[in-house]
């Protein structure tokens, strides 16, 4: 959204003035009580009117209407802001061709992808038996050949959810260790929060300075970081079952299905800042409904098969990964992204759990890809 260049009365006669006189081959008379001066403060009048109802309009949606720094902009007058990127983080283990004597890994100690395009840096880990906080690295002992070492990325984003076997570059050189990979991806990294993001997370902000809602509850998880999400059923317990009256079963997903305890302990300690007093209240993980897909796809010609078969694969899979808390996958929509994946695609037959029905959800389930097999 531009800003708005208010003019007040007298600038408006003036530039009306200016404009005419700046046409016309002779003096104009813009004298007090002049019929060209009545009209032109008639003209500035109205302008006056519109100015001030366009600003109106604007006040009235002006996040709906804002892109870029204007929605922050927006959002921080409220006491809120833009979620921030995430980094991605993971495992890479350290090898070595003759393990004769002992090397550490230092912490810091960076390492990048096969194209490096993506770096990443050792990270200090107690719970890890081979750290040491006295040599503040990892231990690789005489007679070990190698050792998994947590990493992060150096930039935050999803551009560092590398898969696994992509980290094979030592950019620090370590004595005693001559190759690293990471038998796992990446994950955890995301985007800054986006504009369309922001807009739908502000309501719930608004919503949630009454506290004791359930919208407040909901904006105190999605706060937490980017993706979170989470369902509440109010007076039931985990297994549905009726409990005492002013329970609340939470259930609390990060996007990946299966988020950690440290991520469940922290949406906890944010649902009892945002909760009623005296209501009591559990935090869950989802129920994962895995479902397990057998699609068989026909090939248009001068398309390759094998590689619609990983676009049709990477599609379904991305779609139904993606899919919110609660949400469930019809059976018939499933087409439209097999179709819609490449035009390569002429007819696709596809079973869901070995049938044709629905995967319903509850507020506690989230839908995860299974068995994938596309032929």
């Amino acid at each position: 959204m531009a800003n708005i260049d208010v003019r007040g009365f007298a600038t408006i006669v003036g530039n009306i003035a200016a404009a005419a006189q700046g046409r016309a081959l002779a003096l104009l008379d813009y004298s007090v009580g002049s019929v060209l001066r009545s009209i032109a403060e008639a003209e500035a009048g109205v302008s006056l009117w519109l100015q001030g109802v366009i600003l109106q309009v604007l006040a009235t949606s002006r996040l709906a209407t804002s892109q870029g720094a204007d929605v922050d902009s927006f959002i921080n007058e409220w006491g809120t802001e833009r979620l921030g990127a995430a980094l991605s983080a993971g495992q890479v283990t350290f090898s070595r061709f003759t393990p004769t004597a002992q090397a550490i890994i230092p912490v810091n100690a960076q390492v990048a992808t096969s194209d490096l395009t993506q770096t990443f840096q050792v990270v200090a880990d107690s719970t890890n038996s081979s750290y040491s906080a006295a040599l503040n690295g990892y231990i690789l002992p005489a007679s070990v050949s190698q050792v998994s070492c947590p990493v992060q990325a150096m930039i935050p984003g999803v551009a560092a959810n590398v898969a696994a076997n992509t980290i094979t570059v030592l950019i620090t050189s370590i004595v005693g260790v001559d190759y690293c990979n990471n038998a796992g991806a990446m994950s955890g990294g995301t985007n800054a929060e986006s504009d369309p993001q922001a807009k739908a997370r502000f309501p719930l902000y608004i919503q949630s300075l009454s506290e004791g809602t359930i919208e407040a509850i909901q904006y105190a998880v999605q706060s937490l970081k980017l993706g979170m999400q989470a369902t509440v059923l109010e007076n039931l317990a985990p297994n549905g079952v009726t409990a005492y009256p002013g329970y609340l079963t939470i259930t609390v997903d990060d996007g990946s299905g299966y988020p950690p305890s440290s991520t469940l302990t922290a949406a906890g300690l944010a649902i009892g800042n945002a909760r009623a007093g005296g209501v009591m209240w559990g935090v869950f993980p989802p129920v994962v409904l895995s479902t397990n897909m057998q699609i068989t796809i026909t090939t248009a010609p001068g398309f390759d098969h094998p590689t619609v078969v990983g676009i049709v694969n990477s599609a379904v899979t991305t779609f139904v990964n993606a899919l919110p808390l609660g949400q469930s996958l019809p059976f018939t929509q499933l087409s439209s992204i097999i179709y819609g994946s490449s035009p390569g695609v002429t007819n696709a037959q596809y079973t869901i759990n070995g049938g044709t029905a629905d995967v319903v959800a509850t507020q506690r389930n989230v839908i995860k890809t299974g068995i994938l097999t596309v032929s």
